[in-house]
């Protein structure tokens, strides 16, 4: 078309090519971000599903923690009420109706496999929600605040109350040894560690409810994500 003395035409023509082969580019292109977009979305909702499962387990959980720790701060209670009592009034109660301790103490062990993973391998920008994404990366340490303290009750029940409840407690039947287990009640030391304890075990009940209302909101979020 050039040697025909017909330039403009050949311009228009190799415009029009180059037009043709930009806009197919930009075609495949947009097609590919596509499919890369829809893939993310597909991979984004495995992720919220399995985190929703994680996360009604961990409510669960902490449910039945608040159940265990509340049962603790009655038995707590039902003790003071013995504290309060003279050694006279104490031994007209049948020693066998008498406690002196509670049952157990629970701890949080959340499930957290999904979220680890996801922290982890630096792929939490597959979240799309921020509100979300911001409650995710802030989640452990909401865990961490309320296992710190956690601890702390655990150690003063495992150490500092089992050292002092010892002198009154025998496992072994043992003649050699006479154990008064009523003189516990007069032990003022003794009492201000239960106090200690049922304190802690209140403020760990408080805790347990704010983790619980955090998961309350990220299951919301969640549920709203999921397709």
């Amino acid at each position: 078309m050039a040697d025909d003395n017909r330039p403009i035409q050949y311009m228009r023509y190799a415009v029009g090519e180059i037009v043709l082969v930009v806009i197919g580019i930009l075609i495949a292109l947009q097609i590919n971000n596509w499919n890369e977009a829809r893939k993310d979305k597909i991979i984004e909702q495995k992720v919220l599903k399995t985190l929703r499962s994680d996360f009604k387990s961990n409510k669960a959980q902490l449910q039945d923690n608040i159940d265990e720790t509340e049962k603790m701060v009655s038995d707590i209670s039902q003790l003071f009420e013995l504290f309060r009592m003279t050694q006279s009034e104490l031994s007209l109660i049948p020693k066998d109706s008498i406690r002196t301790g509670f049952g157990g103490y629970a701890t949080f062990n959340p499930s957290d496999g999904a979220l680890t993973s996801l922290l982890l391998s630096g792929n939490l920008n597959i979240i799309t929600n921020d509100s979300l994404k911001n409650k995710l990366t802030n989640w452990p340490n909401l865990v961490n605040d309320a296992k710190e303290d956690e601890n702390i009750l655990v150690e003063k029940i495992t150490k500092d109350l089992a050292k002092q409840e010892l002198e009154y407690q025998s496992y072994i039947n043992n003649p050699k040894f006479k154990l008064n287990r009523l003189a516990m009640f007069d032990d003022l030391i003794l009492q201000n560690t239960f106090f200690d304890i049922r304190s802690g075990a209140n403020y760990q009940i408080y805790l347990y409810g704010e983790l619980q209302n955090e998961i309350e909101e990220i299951l919301n979020l969640i549920d709203n994500e999921i397709r």
